[in-house]
């Protein structure tokens, strides 16, 4: 579900695509593509632009903005698969995690140059306590705590002091 829009739908897919619905016009109304890409997860911002933000199989984090037709943003991660991310409640803080089992939490800093504005993804931790891939994360409301949960049935729960 869209952050801003009730009606609005959002979906990413292996086959590369992130696409967006209109559920009062029943139809889709926004796709966007890029080759050789195979999204796993996908979460939204609550603020800047609401950019969709989204996870690769081959360690990409893309953000894609609803008026352009490419990533506004990419991260290069890893070489391994990330299977899962986790937006804060503030928005501020994004963790991701993969096949490799690492808990990583990048901070979302907008930096003002004289002309405009753009968004640099800054790693600010990495947590090393799964043996297998992770397969889902959560935040805390708070957002002094994060959930990891690995394919192996482990739970990790983070202390986060931002």
């Amino acid at each position: 579900m869209d952050v801003k829009f009730p009606y609005m739908l959002h979906s990413c897919a292996e086959d590369g695509q992130v696409l967006s619905y209109d559920l009062r016009k029943e139809r889709r109304v926004k796709s966007q593509f890029q080759k050789r890409k195979r999204y796993n997860a996908m979460t939204q911002r609550k603020d800047s632009e609401n950019e969709l933000l989204v996870t690769t199989t081959c360690g990409k984090i893309q953000a894609w903005d609803s008026d352009y037709d490419t990533p506004v943003m990419t991260i290069e991660d890893t070489q391994s698969s990330l299977n899962c991310m986790s937006l804060s409640s503030s928005g501020r803080f994004l963790a991701v995690a993969g096949d490799d089992g690492l808990v990583k939490i990048y901070e979302l800093v907008v930096v003002k140059a004289a002309s405009s504005e753009k968004q640099q993804p800054v790693l600010i931790a990495i947590g090393d306590g799964h043996f297998t891939r992770v397969v889902d994360l959560s935040w805390a409301p708070d957002e002094r705590q994060l959930i990891s949960v690995a394919d192996n049935c482990s739970m990790c729960v983070w202390n986060f002091f931002g």
